[in-house]
């Protein structure tokens, strides 16, 4: 599982230190963060693996950087390409299973190209404006080579863009009637239910720059009602009756 915890760090000198959202706390501050990789076994969690992560804020400040004894040949780098590094080290260490993230690394769809690249199976979670396809997608035959240039590799449908990929979102949203509802334990707090539909598609953000879909994977996508709350802060039952106006 890939993870990026934050730490509370007062002032601006520690290494990495810079105002983020933490939603343990629901609130910005100064923090440090690490990406890790960890791993669930016989009902624990151990961390793995660890890097720090340097925002831009740092790595665009040299002078920042030397004070601090951040070598000169660290650069920026997003989290899910570090994540990529730890699970490369954890895969060559031996290390098979699952590979979890959120949407901060799931989203790029450079981070699942690699993943599958180093031989994971992997269940990440991805922003609604990811663009997908239908699996069963009607892409058309790759067209004929005339004897010059490149041989063709793209089907005639997706060199003339004649698909139309939708967003997570938009996809959701004309599939209504597929979503089921799933209650499932929740721990202390009790069960919770939501709506959720899949469907196997293809990632299709290439084909709007002429190129091919990604590979076929399957896509699992939920709806979570929002129960009404009188404040931002009260949670209680019965509300507090200090309904937004």
């Amino acid at each position: 599982m890939v993870d990026a915890p934050g730490f509370p760090k007062k002032g601006r000198h520690s290494v990495g230190v810079a105002p983020r959202y933490s939603g343990s706390v629901g609130a910005v501050g100064n923090r440090q963060v690490a990406v890790t990789v960890q791993r669930a076994a016989a009902g624990s969690v151990v961390c793995l693996d660890a890097a720090l992560y340097l925002p831009r804020e740092w790595t665009d400040d040299r002078g920042r950087c030397d004070a601090a004894g951040v070598p000169g040949e660290v650069g920026y780098r997003p989290k899910w390409e570090r994540a990529l590094g730890l699970l490369g080290r954890a895969k060559a260490s031996g290390v098979t299973g699952v590979a979890l993230a959120d949407a901060g690394c799931g989203t790029p769809a450079a981070f699942r190209r690699r993943l599958e690249a180093q031989g994971w199976a992997y269940a990440v979670a991805a922003t609604p404006k990811v663009v997908v396809i239908a699996a069963d997608e009607d892409l058309g035959p790759v067209p004929p080579w005339r004897g010059t240039g490149d041989r063709p590799r793209r089907p005639a449908e997706v060199r003339h863009l004649q698909v139309k990929p939708t967003s997570v979102r938009q996809w959701a949203a004309d599939r209504g009637a597929d979503f089921r509802a799933v209650t499932w334990p929740a721990g202390p707090r009790g069960s919770r239910r939501a709506r959720f539909a899949a469907r196997r598609v293809q990632p299709a953000g290439k084909v709007t720059s002429r190129r091919m879909p990604g590979g076929e994977c399957g896509l699992l996508a939920g709806r979570r009602r929002r129960r009404r709350s009188c404040c931002r802060t009260c949670r209680r039952e019965p509300h507090c009756g200090r309904w937004p106006g």
